[in-house]
């Protein structure tokens, strides 16, 4: 102070002390700072001791008492003055007795606070204080020359090492958390503590580290992860975490999220989806609306707000219920005819609501009157197969029919018919002595089916004869010839108009009609069977009184030699290819592709219905044989084709084109036949 402008930061010694100058007592004070960034944060400091040499002046007169306290902003050594110094805080860290000598300053819980602080390190004063009166102790400085700088300040510091400093990893800014998330963080090292003995002390801040709590004091040893649920915590878009790591003694620095993520207990409902009603109701009746409600914490519906109104209307009707069901059931006769479009909004158990959900429509009509049956009547007794049904109705545009089995489970034979006629025939051939139901809805103008009217009948009639059905084989011609047997009347038997011919694989269940309009004693010729292939065959006779009765079952198999290659609706197209090339080749193509997903190493297939089917051969004609001209005529008349052969390959298919490639002895004619959809039954 006795030059409180000059800068002694060159001067070869320190001065401490309160002189007497004759005229006043001056403050010599020791600004000092030492490089501690080698410390690891949060090391133990056992000791800390500063070393000042003595210039070897004496003339003590009383002992000299001095403090150590934080400096707490920047200064400069070569430019600091008494007049410019920086200030210091009130605490103490050490106090020294300073005598005669080199001085011994303590200087531990000084260094402790710069290690433990993630401020910046200014250094300290030694600040003589009033007790030590015209005492001035004159030390060697960093900058003395002598003894090669052998007296200069020396600080010995003794510490054991902290762990280091982990990495937050979740959350680490941005997330929105509920109840139970798990806090995640790369973990710390030790230079002498085993990374698996590491524990971690793990806290929250809410209000974006202004102040901390502990989610968890410490760990367990060696863990990278601490799961908590948040759902007492108060709500906040400011929160923080954390970490620290302790071997035992030692806490490490700590690391907190990058940024601040979020805590919220609820959300709010989405909009509702899967909606009803989307179509034509009954507006005499109850019309449930229903719906899904959707919450992001899948929390409950408690309450629901239902808007409805007529199409063009400017006002809502609205139906708010407090309830947990995702339906409403409008009573009876509330709407109006028309269009209706209405919408539904849902609350959760905090009494947050969602957005409306889209807009949906349906038509609110009036049911139809049920129809009259005028025949056949309930109770009737019905003595034809296909009887005729008849009613009467008013408002019809059109009709539901179906024949069922007497307990009603089994539906036999439908129809629906977009059409104002009242009478239909059924078009399932009924038994003899059996019960049925047939069940009748008719629809109106505004698309609402009526209620169904129900007929029981009783099906009992005189069938003509039963037909005589004898079969033969003939593998050369390819072909399967069947001959009807008609035994005269007897008594009140019908006489027989005309047959149905049935076929089907043996051990198939379900037969398909081949044939109709067969004449009394005729003959059908079935073209199509598969080489070595057994089918089984009936026949129906139905007499003049509207009457059937079948056959025995009888069945034949075939042997094919060669390629055989038809029109199935013209059999006089029929033609025997006798030679073709060895190496026929037939594929079976299933459509689909192959999906990959994250975390499969495989992929998975995704099989489609549709499929390829084809043949490929090569066909050898012989000149002037005349199989040329009949392959020219199958392929013009533009159509299906069937193809068998002796391995028992039958495809219905189609052939696109066709190259010839003259020999010696004729043509070499390649064909590929791919399979086509088609329909066999008459």
């Amino acid at each position: 102070s006795g030059n409180p402008t000059v800068n002694f930061g060159s001067s070869s010694t320190l001065s401490l002390g309160r002189p007497n100058t004759g005229s006043a007592i001056e403050t010599n004070r020791i600004l000092m700072k030492w490089d501690l960034s080698s410390i690891p944060f949060g090391s133990t400091i056992s000791s800390a001791l500063l070393t000042l040499y003595n210039t070897g002046q004496s003339g003590w007169s009383s002992m000299l008492q001095a403090n150590i306290k934080k400096i707490t902003t920047y200064w400069d050594e070569h430019g600091v003055t008494w007049n410019t110094q920086p200030p210091f805080d009130a605490t103490i860290y050490d106090t020294k007795n300073i005598t005669v000598g080199d001085t011994k300053i303590p200087l531990t819980n000084m260094v402790q606070h710069h290690v433990n602080s993630s401020s910046p390190n200014y250094g300290f004063v030694i600040d003589p204080i009033g007790s030590a009166d015209g005492v001035d102790a004159v030390l060697y400085s960093s900058s003395s020359t002598i003894n090669a700088g052998g007296v200069k300040p020396l600080l010995e510091v003794t510490y054991a090492a902290a762990p280091s400093q982990p990495t937050v990893t979740s959350p680490n800014g941005g997330e929105t958390w509920n109840s139970s998330h798990t806090i995640t963080w790369s973990p710390a090292t030790d230079i002498d503590t085993a990374q698996g003995s590491l524990q971690y002390q793990v806290q929250l801040s809410t209000n974006n580290g202004s102040t901390w709590t502990d989610l968890v004091a410490l760990t367990g040893a060696g863990a990278t992860s601490y799961v908590y649920d948040f759902i007492n915590i108060a709500q906040t878009s400011t929160a923080k975490i954390r970490v620290r790591a302790y071997d035992g003694a030692r806490y490490g620095a700590w690391d907190e999220s990058n940024g601040v993520f979020t805590i919220i207990h609820n959300i709010a409902p989405t909009a509702p989806t899967n909606l009803i009603p989307v179509t034509t109701k009954d507006r005499a009746s109850i019309i449930r609306f229903g719906w899904q409600h959707n919450d992001p914490n899948a929390d409950a519906q408690s309450k629901f707000d239902l808007e409805y109104r007529l199409q063009g209307a400017t006002t809502w009707n609205t139906v708010t219920q407090n309830s947990v069901n995702q339906y409403y059931d409008l009573p009876a006769n509330t709407l109006s005819r028309g269009t209706i479009e209405w919408r539904v909004r849902t609350y959760d158990q905090a009494d947050l609501s969602g957005p409306y959900s889209e807009l949906k429509t349906f038509f609110a009509g009036d049911k139809p009157s049920k129809p009259t049956t005028v025949n056949p009547v309930d109770g009737t007794i019905v003595s034809v197969s296909n009887p005729i049904v008849e009613w009467s109705s008013v408002g019809q545009v059109g009709y539901n029919l179906k024949v069922l089995d007497s307990s009603e489970t089994t539906v036999l034979w439908e129809t629906n018919q977009t059409s104002n006629n009242k009478a239909h025939t059924v078009g399932y051939s009924l038994e003899n002595e059996t019960d049925y139901v047939i069940q009748l809805t008719i629809k109106n103008v505004d698309g609402i089916n009526s209620n169904v009217e129900v007929s029981h009948i009783h099906v009992s009639y005189t069938p003509p004869a039963i037909p005589i059905l004898s079969i033969t084989g003939e593998g050369n011609l390819s072909l399967v010839s069947l001959s009807i047997a008609n035994p005269l009347p007897v008594y009140t038997e019908p006489f027989v108009t005309h047959h149905d011919l049935f076929r089907r694989k043996l051990g198939d269940s379900m037969w398909t009609r081949i044939a109709n309009n067969v004449v009394l004693n005729g003959s059908y010729i079935d073209f199509t069977p598969a080489s070595e292939q057994v089918y089984e065959y009936y026949v129906r006779a139905w007499g003049d009184n509207g009457t059937y009765r079948d056959s025995a079952i009888v069945n034949e198999s075939i042997i094919l030699k060669s390629i055989w290659l038809v029109n199935p609706d013209e059999p006089e197209s029929l033609h025997h290819f006798r030679y073709f090339e060895p190496g026929r080749t037939s594929d079976r193509i299933v459509r689909g592709q192959m999906m990959e997903f994250e975390g499969r190493s495989l992929g998975m297939a995704e099989f489609s219905s549709k499929e390829q089917q084809k043949v490929n051969v090569v066909l050898q004609l012989k000149k002037d044989s005349g199989d040329l001209e009949a392959l020219h005529d199958l392929l013009s008349r533009h159509t299906t084709i069937l193809y068998r052969d002796a391995k028992g390959r039958r495809i219905y298919g189609a052939i696109f084109s066709l190259s010839e490639i003259e020999t010696d002895y004729g043509y070499t004619v390649p064909i590929e036949v791919q399979a086509v959809s088609y329909e066999e039954g008459v």
